[in-house]
C-alpha cells in the first residue's frame, strides 16, 4: 500500500494525469532500463521493419544510456549541445534516420544541470513518430516545487505533448534512501 501511494504521489508530480503508471526501481540505471526496454518493445511493434534500432540525444545525457542500450542492442546516436549547452533540437533533426527509434533528453543534464527544450523535442518526436524519453533522474522531485517557489522552470514532465517515459530518482531530491527510482 504504502509503495503505491508513493508512485501516486510520483505520477502526479509529473502530470502523469489518470492514465500516468509508474514502477518502483533499484536506481536511475534500472529505471533507465525499463524505458529502453519499453522504447524498443514500441518500436517492434510500431516500425517493425528497424532491424537496427537507434536512439538519438545529446552528449549531455547520462552515460547511462550508452550501458542500457548496449543490453538492449540499440545504438546510440549522440549529437552536440548547442552554445547555450542544451540540446540542440535542429542537430536532433538532422539526425534521425531510417532506424531512428526514440529521442532522449534531460531535466536536468547531469553536467550543466540545464533542462534541454523538451517542448520542441517533444514536437520532433511527434512529428516522426519517434518514442521520447526525458531523463529527470536528477530533477525528476525537485524541479516541481522549484516552480511553486517561482523559479522559471521549463516544462518537461507528461504535460507536454510527445514525452513517452520519464526517469526521476527518489534517492536524490526525493529524500528516499540509495538505491531507489521511479
Amino acid at each position: 500500500q504504502m509503495e503505491n501511494e508513493v508512485l501516486d504521489m510520483c505520477v502526479k508530480l509529473v502530470n502523469g494525469g489518470s492514465l500516468g503508471c509508474a514502477n518502483l526501481t533499484s536506481g536511475g540505471t534500472e529505471s533507465i532500463f525499463c524505458a529502453l526496454h519499453a522504447m524498443r518493445q514500441w518500436a517492434r511493434d510500431r516500425k517493425a521493419h528497424i532491424s537496427e534500432p537507434e536512439i538519438i540525444a545529446p552528449y549531455s545525457l547520462h552515460a547511462t544510456f550508452n550501458k542500457t542500450a548496449h543490453f538492449l542492442g540499440i545504438k546510440v546516436i549522440r549529437i552536440a549541445v548547442g552554445e547555450d549547452l542544451v540540446a540542440d533540437v535542429d542537430a536532433l533533426q538532422a539526425a534521425i534516420n531510417e532506424n531512428t527509434i526514440g529521442l532522449a533528453a534531460s531535466a536536468p543534464s547531469w553536467p550543466y544541470g540545464l533542462v534541454d527544450p523538451i517542448e520542441a523535442i517533444g514536437k520532433l518526436a511527434q512529428r516522426h513518430e519517434l518514442w521520447f524519453h526525458v531523463d529527470a533522474c536528477v530533477g525528476g522531485y525537485i524541479l516541481p516545487f522549484m516552480r511553486k517557489l517561482g523559479c522559471d522552470i521549463p516544462v518537461y514532465d507528461f504535460s507536454v505533448p510527445g514525452v513517452s517515459s520519464i526517469s526521476a530518482d527518489l534517492h536524490k531530491y526525493g529524500y528516499a534512501p540509495k538505491p531507489c527510482s521511479t
